[in-house]
C-alpha cells in the first residue's frame, strides 16, 4: 500500500474537527453575518441622534440678519432703522420665546420661526443712541432651550411730517409741526428756500413737536422740509399754497363759491387771522334728524372746478388728498359736516363724514384758537352717505375729466345740533405722497 494511500486526509473546508462536514449557509450563522451592519447604522443613527439632540437643546446663534423683500434678500447688515421687517438668520432659533432690540421687546409671529430664521420687525419705538445714549446695541434671542445676545445697531429713522397746524399761516405766525423722530433737527426750510436754524425753534423731548416762526419774509408757496442728522423729510404738498392746479375755492382770486345758505366774508374780526374772504357756516340749532343742509347757514357750495388733471386720474386714490383751513370759534359737539364731491347727492356718490369731535367712542368740544388745517385723503370718501364703500378709482370719484363740484353741509344726529360757528377757507386737493 503506498503511503500516499496511507496518508489521513486533513479535514476539508467543509468539515468540522473528526471529518464532520459543516453548513457554512446556516441560518444562526447567516443571521450573525447579518446582523452585524444592521448595528452598525443603529449605532450610527443613536450618535446622529445625539447630535441632533445637542443641536436642539443649544442655545441660538445667529449668523446673518438680512431684509425680507426677494429682491434684496442677498443684502446683510448689522444695523437697520425702526420699523424695519427683518430675518435673522443662523441656527436653533426654533422655539423662540422673546427678542429684545435694546432690551426692548419686539413682537413676532411664531409661525414664521424655524431653525435657521425668525422673521421680525424691530418696534418703531426702540431706543437708540439718541433718545437712550447708554443702549446695548444687541439683538438678545430667548428660547425654550437658551438663549444669546448679538451685536445689532438700531439707528434713529429720518424725520417724519405728519401735520402741520396751519398750511397757510400768515408770515410772523408760530405753527406747530406733528410727526416722530425730531431729533438732531438743524434747521426748517420754507417755501423760496428760507432756512430757520435750530436756534429759534426747539422740538419737544419726545421728539414729536416742533413749534416755530413762518418766516416774516415768506411770499412763495412750496414743500416745507426738515433737515436732521439722520436725513431730510418733505411736505408732500405745498404750503401756503392759495392758487394754482387743484385750488377749488380760496373766496378771492379763484372764487367758486356758490353761494346758498352760507356766506363770504371778509371781516377779519369775525375769524381772525386769516388772508382775504372766507367762507363761513353759522347755526344757532339744529333739531335731531334735521338734514335740510340748504337752510340757515349750513352748507358751502363751489362750482364745477378742476380737482385733478385728467393726466393723473390714473393714479391710486390715496395719492391725493383733499384740505383746507378752518376756524371753530364756539365749542362742536354734535352734528356731522358732510363733504361731497357731487351737489346732486346719489346712493352710489362719495362723501366724507367730518367729526372732529368724535375721538374713538368717545366725544369732546371740538374749538380751534384759530385757523387750522384739515386734511382728508380722498380714499376716506365712501358710498351710503360716508358709511359705504371706499372709491375704487379717482374717475370714480370725480368723473373722466377729473372735474366735479364740490359741497360741505351741517347736518343733524339724533341728538340734534347746538350752536355752530366755522370759517372755512382755501379748499383745494393736492398730492399725498409722500416724498422719496
Amino acid at each position: 500500500m503506498s503511503r500516499i494511500g496511507l496518508a489521513r486526509q486533513r479535514p476539508s473546508a467543509r468539515q468540522g474537527v473528526g471529518g464532520k462536514v459543516t453548513n457554512q449557509n446556516s441560518p444562526m450563522k447567516n443571521y450573525k453575518v447579518r446582523l452585524l451592519p444592521l448595528l452598525a447604522i443603529l449605532g450610527c443613527l443613536s450618535w446622529l441622534s445625539g447630535c441632533q439632540q445637542d443641536e436642539v437643546n443649544a442655545p441660538p446663534v445667529v449668523e446673518r440678519f438680512r431684509l425680507l423683500d426677494p429682491i434684496k434678500k442677498d443684502s446683510t447688515f448689522t444695523a437697520a432703522v425702526p420699523g424695519t421687517l427683518l430675518v435673522i438668520q443662523g441656527k436653533n432659533l426654533n422655539n423662540a420665546v422673546n427678542v429684545y432690540f435694546n432690551d426692548f421687546p419686539a413682537a413676532f409671529n411664531p409661525v414664521y420661526n424655524t431653525a435657521e430664521n425668525l422673521i421680525i420687525t424691530i418696534p418703531a419705538q426702540t431706543p437708540t443712541a439718541v433718545t437712550a445714549p447708554k443702549v446695548s446695541n444687541k439683538v438678545r434671542i430667548v428660547t425654550t432651550h437658551g438663549e444669546g445676545t448679538f451685536d445689532f445697531t438700531v439707528v434713529q429713522a429720518p424725520p417724519v411730517i405728519a401735520s402741520i397746524s396751519n398750511e397757510n399761516a400768515s408770515p410772523g405766525d408760530s405753527i406747530t409741526i406733528a410727526g416722530a423722530n425730531f431729533f438732531g433737527v438743524s434747521k426748517i426750510v420754507f417755501p423760496g428756500n428760507l432756512e430757520v436754524d435750530s436756534t429759534r425753534f426747539r422740538p419737544n423731548r419726545e421728539g414729536t413737536l416742533i413749534r416755530v416762526r413762518v418766516p416774516a419774509n415768506m411770499t412763495q408757496s412750496g414743500p416745507l422740509s426738515i433737515v436732521a442728522t439722520f436725513g431730510t423729510t418733505t411736505t408732500p404738498a405745498p404750503i401756503n399754497y392759495v392758487t394754482g392746479p387743484g385750488v377749488l375755492c380760496n373766496f378771492d382770486d379763484v372764487n367758486t363759491f356758490a353761494g346758498w345758505s352760507g356766506t363770504a366774508s371778509k371781516d377779519a374780526t369775525l375769524f381772525p387771522g386769516n388772508k382775504g374772504s372766507f367762507g363761513y357756516l353759522s347755526v344757532k340749532g339744529i333739531v335731531g334728524g334735521n338734514s335740510e343742509w340748504w337752510t340757515s347757514g349750513r352748507s358751502i357750495n363751489v362750482n364745477e372746478t378742476q380737482w385733478i388733471a385728467p393726466a393723473n386720474l390714473k393714479a391710486p386714490v390715496s395719492d391725493y388728498a383733499l384740505k383746507f383751513e378752518i376756524f371753530v370759534k364756539t365749542p362742536w359737539k354734535t352734528g356731522t359736516m358732510l363733504i361731497t364731491p357731487n351737489r346732486d347727492a346719489k346712493p352710489n356718490s362719495y362723501t366724507y363724514r367730518y367729526t372732529p369731535w368724535k375721538i374713538g367712542t368717545a366725544s369732546v368740544d371740538f374749538q380751534t384758537t384759530g385757523w387750522q388745517t384739515v386734511t382728508i385723503p380722498l380714499s376716506e370718501f365712501r358710498t351710503s352717505n360716508g358709511t359705504g364703500d371706499a372709491a375704487p378709482s379717482l374717475e370714480a370719484l370725480l368723473g373722466a375729466a377729473g372735474k366735479n363740484q364740490f359741497q360741505m353741509m351741517l347736518v343733524a344726529d339724533t341728538d340734534g345740533m347746538g350752536e355752530v360757528s366755522i370759517g372755512v377757507d382755501n379748499i383745494r386737493v393736492v398730492s399725498n405722497k409722500a416724498v422719496k
